[in-house]
């Protein structure tokens, strides 16, 4: 289809002129898809969140987000109304010429270049009765001899009565659902998985399978893609569904143990897990999860055993590399890091916009700030998307261009739309303390941060990440008493990394406390935390003239020569 200058292509999911083209998520192309169907009619924003994510399922700000998305891609400017028109109080209206109208491809059927497929898939794991329940042996052959003739007897009605099936008529399975699971990262998998799990529940609302699966697709969906707690939400309710309906499931028990592990109630996680293990072993979700809550636990140990595990038996499955990765950042080894991550893009085939976001972080830590740029930029070219503009401005941040920083922490909100991710606010609200006459816009911001994260906080009272991050946000804020008592709050028996002494570094800089500052600098230096921050971060200009500093980075300058 062309509208206006542009091409749309709904099957390879790109919007292109002349100039060059762009990667466009499925869900903003099949709002297009929408508008161009009622081309010059206005078309309601609850119509459009009907059609697009369905009766039910919210979406008032991922509509929001995937118009600005639409009219970036347009290079549609707010207010020139050369593509889509907002009508006030009502919806909106295409109003571009479509001057060259193709029949319009189902893009939910893009094939996706690399699937992973487990090798030791057992019978388990894809054999369910009409309700998603578990079968035995006998009863699947007896189950399959008469789906057989079931199947013939449609056949023959439907032939008689109707003529041949529709052959574009969408025959769905669990398997197909989970088979985007495992490969989320791809183009239209994360919708995909969804779209497969909801037809199957249009028909059977009390499929156990496809309701646990429905649960594993949203929590893909807010992990990946929206940080939106309404689809945590629904995640969770999804997957205390699928277990009332049948807690000897196993999918069921793995949908329980995710939803669970993303509310911050890591040892009822683990009990599900178990529950898992027991009814189907070694399945690869049960493994990512196992490894990913042990690492959120500070387990870092055990989260290394389970994801080394993992990756020996299921060497393409992807998710491993990432939480190795990560792990090696924890340990301090960038340099594995950056190969593991360079290694992990390869084999996504690109598609894995997180895997740049995290290679430029190992590289960052390795005081590689031109490097890490430069890998952010290549994942820009492939992905605009509100991760890799966080990140870009966090590095342009420790460069000092405070400015730059700032437009790239904005254009983060805007493909985020209201977000829910605290980091997004404070990383802003950081750039604007340095940035003239943005004072006041700090301080909201901040405030933003503040509210969301205390929600989580909540939830994780016992993590120190978190509460260190809400101490050095109410410092910057002016609000230092509420953060010296935040700090009262920290766990004594908890793991600290040398990004959490390095905040703790801050806040008492903050606080004007320069023997607790030096203190905890010299713990995370110790850790091998990353000397260009230590030298770039605003906060510390003053420190910087400590003599004790100054002695403290030659002794690691040194130990670094031997």
């Amino acid at each position: 289809m062309k509208i206006g200058e542009f091409k749309v292509d709904f099957n390879k999911l790109y919007i292109s002129d002349s100039h060059g083209q762009s990667k466009v998520e499925p869900k903003v192309l099949e709002v297009l898809k929408v508008l161009a169907d009622h081309h010059g009619e206005i078309v309601t924003r609850d119509q459009l969140i009907n059609e697009v994510w369905g009766i039910g399922h919210g979406g008032d700000e991922r509509l929001s987000r995937a118009i600005s998305l639409l009219r970036k891609a347009l290079k549609d400017k707010r207010g020139s109304n050369d593509y889509i028109r907002t009508i006030s109080g009502k919806g909106y209206k295409l109003t571009a010429s479509i001057l060259d109208e193709a029949s319009v491809t189902d893009y939910s059927t893009f094939k996706k270049t690399k699937r992973f497929r487990p090798k030791l898939v057992t019978e388990s794991h894809l054999a369910f009765d009409s309700k998603g329940h578990h079968t035995t042996k006998t009863s699947r052959k007896f189950t399959i001899f008469a789906t057989l003739i079931a199947i013939i007897l449609v056949l023959t009605a439907s032939f008689l009565i109707a003529g041949p099936l529709n052959k574009t008529q969408k025959n769905y399975t669990v398997a197909d659902g989970l088979e985007d699971i495992y490969n989320f990262t791809q183009p239209g998998a994360i919708e995909g998985a969804q779209e497969i799990f909801s037809t199957i529940l249009a028909e059977n609302p009390d499929h156990a399978a496809a309701r646990a699966g429905l649960a594993l697709a949203l929590i893909r969906e807010s992990t990946y893609l929206e940080r939106d707690p309404a689809l945590l939400k629904r995640a969770h309710s999804s997957a205390e569904a699928a277990y009332h309906i049948d807690n000897n499931l196993a999918l069921a028990n793995i949908s329980v143990a995710w939803a669970s592990e993303f509310r911050g109630e890591f040892e009822k996680a683990l009990k599900y897990y178990d529950r898992a293990d027991i009814l189907d072993p070694d399945n690869p979700l049960t493994l990512e999860g196992r490894a990913r809550t042990y690492y959120k636990q500070g387990l870092y140990g055990e989260s290394r055993d389970v994801a080394d595990y993992g990756h020996d038996k299921y060497p393409d499955y992807l998710p491993f590399y990432t939480l190795s990765g990560l792990l090696d950042i924890r340990e301090n080894n960038f340099k594995s890091a950056e190969a593991t991550f360079r290694e992990l893009i390869g084999l996504s085939n690109g598609t894995n916009s997180r895997a740049f976001a995290q290679l430029a972080q190992s590289l960052h830590l390795q005081d590689r700030p031109q490097d890490a740029i430069k890998a952010l930029q290549d994942g820009l070219e492939l992905h605009q998307n509100s991760r890799l503009y966080n990140n870009l401005g966090t590095y342009l941040y420790f460069q000092g261009q405070y400015d730059m920083a700032a437009d790239a922490f904005e254009k983060t909100l805007e493909f985020e739309g209201d977000t829910h991710d605290y980091l997004h606010w404070a990383n802003l609200a950081d750039a604007y303390r340095y940035v003239p006459g943005k004072s006041d816009q700090a301080y909201e911001a901040y405030g933003s941060a503040i509210n969301l994260l205390t929600k989580i906080i909540n939830t994780r009272p016992d993590d120190v990440t978190l509460i260190t991050r809400l101490a050095l946000y109410n410092v910057k804020s002016g609000k230092l008493d509420i953060a010296r008592n935040i700090l009262d709050t920290l766990p004594s028996d908890s793991y600290v990394s040398a990004s959490d002494y390095f905040r703790l570094c801050l806040i008492y800089e903050l606080l004007f406390e320069r023997d607790l500052a030096i203190d905890n600098l010299s713990k995370a230096i110790s850790l091998g935390y990353p000397k260009t921050e230590v030298l770039n971060e605003p906060d510390l200009k003053n420190l910087r003239q400590d003599k004790r500093l100054q002695l403290l980075l030659s002794e690691q300058k040194g130990q670094t020569n031997e």
